[in-house]
Parts: structure tokens; sequence; C-alpha cells
């Protein structure tokens, strides 16, 4: 399965987040809130069922999104 590993900063005394993927069509693909432990954190798309394509993760931390393109192969 497809593990995504990140690191955070500026999480102040949050200890989750929201993690979502959308495909290209802006589908949700995927939906979770993550731990963060140490800046670190992961997320298993296992359950996904990712085609070979881009997606967008676009996480949300204290109010703020992050967005980031992810490349299968």
């Amino acid at each position: 399965g497809i593990v995504l590993y990140g690191k955070t900063i500026n999480t102040g005394d949050a200890e989750t987040m929201s993690v979502k993927i959308y495909d290209m069509f802006g589908r949700t693909i995927s939906s979770e809130i993550v731990n963060i432990a140490n800046g670190e954190f992961s997320i298993s798309l296992a359950d996904a069922h990712l085609t070979t394509g881009m997606y967008m993760m676009v996480a949300t931390l204290n109010e703020q999104q992050y967005t980031k393109r992810v490349i299968v192969k």
C-alpha cells in the first residue's frame, strides 16, 4: 500500500490535523484525521485504491490549509 510521510512546522499545540486527498476532478478520495508526533505524520492510502495519476493532498492545521501534489506511478 501507499504511505505518505510528512513533516509540519508551527504546529502550536495541535496533536492532529485533517488530511484529504482529491483526484484531479475534485472528488474526495480519502479523508482522515492524522496524529502529529514531534512535527511528523504519516497517512496510509492502502484503502484508497489509487491508480496511476496525480492527486492533491490538502492538510488543514490550525485553521490554515496546505496543498501538495501527489503523483502515483
